[in-house]
């Protein structure tokens, strides 16, 4: 059946989209590196290499539409997807595998910091690019679009499981992803081969929307998030977002999947929708708790801060190991860059710890000496620590053995 596969809008907002979606790729790349810790530097490259992903698939998917065979119609390009060529499913392949690199690039990062899935969401997009490349193209359709719900799915999991562990300002951060994300995911199926062989379904609507979510996903960058960081509207937002995603499922399902596949995609779809909608309102029974919510940001808090509180002993190996392997004495990562070695006893401390220290005691953990001299030196509490002359390269006196000698 002769379906219109695209307009001159069609063309040009897809150019729009996806040179949007390349400069929300650059953005994260530019502030990756502006970033001095090395976890916040990786998952901001995450980021950037799922967006650039998402840019270069668009890229493919733009000039495979001038291989599928047709005609104009006036201003339309009229044809049949099923009549294509070689160039037009290699080109897809291709989309195919950017798509798939991207979020193998993303949840690397994720995985790599986080620690806690054991990498077996890199090695499902592992397999599935190697699956891409051998498979028969139509076959390679059909496990792209289980693969690409299956991603889609860890994503929104990834995202929330950001979203409860950051601070209020950064959790409006990924509800803007949260959002970007569905508005990405709901034109990505409205420009399905099967969406548009139905020819229900104006083709500028899907490039609008990827358009709109590669906006909001790049708002953050460039507004201050408290402007917008309301959790209470956020969640209702995504709530009906998350309503209208289940409900274009539904009428896609319907229309493009055998019986078979159909029962078991309804079935996931509504079990996951009840755990998202269970899961969103929590959340607002949190936010309307006030109590609750100040007790969480409390404990937030201690548990932050808790890391810059001098501990009760500081041991000669601790200092000693710290200085060898170039270790924050505070929290113990790697040194790189840039750092802060204290002029008397030569002990290192990274940028980030140094200005907090900075602000609250204002004293180097080994030997006393003021970060900045110009502010007073604060002792926050009372603790015991190990007087190591560092200078002259001698063992810890006790003082106990001092008194004795001059007695």
């Amino acid at each position: 059946m002769a379906s219109i596969i695209f307009s001159p809008t069609n063309r040009f907002l897809w150019s729009i989209a996806t040179v949007i979606l390349l400069i929300c790729g650059i953005n994260y790349i530019i502030r990756g590196l502006k970033r001095e810790e090395k976890n916040e530097r990786l998952m901001m490259h995450g980021f950037a290499g799922l967006w650039m992903g998402f840019a270069l698939t668009r890229f493919f998917f733009y000039f495979s539409d001038y291989f599928i065979i047709g005609e104009y119609s006036g201003h339309d390009f009229v044809g049949d997807f099923i009549n294509t060529t070689y160039i037009y499913e290699m080109l897809h392949q291709f989309g195919y595998l950017c798509s798939f690199i991207g979020f193998l690039l993303f949840f690397l990062a994720f995985e790599k910091v986080t620690k806690i899935t054991r990498f077996s969401f890199t090695i499902f997009n592992i397999i599935s690019i190697n699956l891409i490349i051998f498979l028969p193209f139509e076959a390679t359709r059909v496990y792209v679009y289980v693969a690409s719900i299956i991603n889609g799915v860890i994503f929104i999991w990834i995202l929330a499981w950001f979203f409860e562990k950051s601070a209020v300002d950064f959790q409006a951060v990924f509800s803007f992803m949260m959002i970007a994300f569905t508005l990405f995911f709901i034109g990505w199926i409205l420009d399905s081969t099967a969406i548009k062989e139905l020819d229900l379904i104006n083709p500028v609507i899907a490039p609008t929307l990827i358009i709109i979510g590669a906006l909001v996903a790049i708002t953050p960058s460039f507004i201050n998030p408290d402007y917008f960081s309301r959790p209470l509207v956020l969640w209702v937002i995504f709530i009906f977002i998350v309503i209208a995603v289940f409900i274009i499922f539904i009428v896609t399902a319907i229309f493009i999947l055998p019986f078979e596949i159909f029962v078991i995609s309804i079935i996931g779809a509504i079990v996951l929708f009840v755990l998202v909608m269970v899961y969103c309102g929590a959340q607002i029974i949190n936010i309307l708790n006030p109590y609750k919510r100040a007790q969480v940001k409390e404990k937030e808090s201690k548990n932050f801060l808790k890391i810059f509180a001098k501990p009760k002993n500081i041991t000669e190996k601790e200092i000693t190991v710290a200085k060898e392997k170039k270790l924050c004495l505070v929290c113990k990562n790697k040194i790189r860059r840039y750092n802060y070695q204290c002029p008397d006893c030569d002990s290192l401390y990274c940028l980030k710890c140094a200005k907090i220290l900075t602000k609250t005691e204002n004293a180097c953990w080994v030997c006393g000496t003021p970060f900045d001299k110009s502010k007073p030196v604060k002792k926050m509490e009372e603790v015991q620590h190990v007087d190591i002359d560092v200078k002259k390269g001698k063992k810890p006196k006790k003082k106990n053995d001092k008194d004795e000698q001059d007695d």
